[in-house]
């Protein structure tokens, strides 16, 4: 038997069959905002084990036309495992509706970690944002636009700077309980077309509860999984 634990051990590339990659596949962008996730499908036919030619329809594959030569992190989702991920650089963007990508892998394929961040897109109306200060709480006007288990992104009203720190109370669309929660200003970027909220503020948990992380994670997967189903059944 032997002691290589599944969550540490590399994955060859002739364990991974081809029917892994039909259905819950992601990309993930580096983007000056953060990392960027993308649900996408495979294309079988055109997908061996040294290359992978994904496509991407809608209104998120204009941002994908400028990628070539990019490094972006592919991630296969499976049910009763950690996910499976690799490097890969984009050798080539194929126009069209949908949009294909033709990826080459440069790293091994590997369990993921569940402490790495996976972000997604998202619009969350908090129950309450609130600067902390030494004289108490101070409530701003911000909503939440992308999450991960590690931190959020938020578009603010009030600009804030490098350090600060936020009390955020907010719930998941799946998860009625609101989490309630610290976050602290990593760095904050004026919008140039911000109108009600001109500010960015990247932000990362502070001392998060292992159970909400996870809860977290999960749903980004499952959002995942349920934005490509739709992207397939349209």
């Amino acid at each position: 038997m032997s002691n290589v634990s599944e969550r540490t051990r590399t994955v060859h590339q002739d364990e991974l069959p081809l029917s892994l990659f039909i259905g819950d596949v992601t990309i993930e962008v580096p983007t000056p905002a953060g990392i960027t996730s993308f649900a996408v499908e495979v294309e079988e036919r055109l997908t061996d084990r040294g290359r992978i030619v994904v496509r991407i329809s809608g209104s998120d594959a204009a941002d994908l036309t400028r990628l070539t030569g990019a490094t972006v992190t592919a991630v296969v989702s499976r049910t009763l495992a950690a996910p499976l991920v690799a490097t890969a650089v984009v050798d080539r963007v194929l126009p069209g509706d949908p949009v294909r990508l033709v990826l080459r892998r440069t790293t091994p394929w590997q369990p993921r970690q569940r402490r790495e961040a996976v972000r997604l897109d998202i619009v969350i109306r908090p129950q309450s944002v609130a600067r902390i200060t030494p004289d108490g709480e101070e409530p701003i006007d911000a909503r939440i636009i992308d999450l991960s288990a590690t931190g959020v992104r938020l578009e603010s009203a009030t600009s804030l700077d490098r350090g600060e720190r936020l009390h955020l109370v907010f719930s998941l669309p799946t998860t009625p309980t609101p989490f309630d929660t610290v976050v602290e200003v990593m760095h904050c970027q004026e919008r140039p077309d911000g109108l009600q909220r001109p500010w960015q503020l990247g932000c990362r948990f502070v001392d998060l509860d292992k159970r909400v992380s996870e809860a977290i994670f999960r749903f980004i997967f499952e959002e995942q999984r349920r934005r490509l189903r739709r992207r397939r059944d349209h």
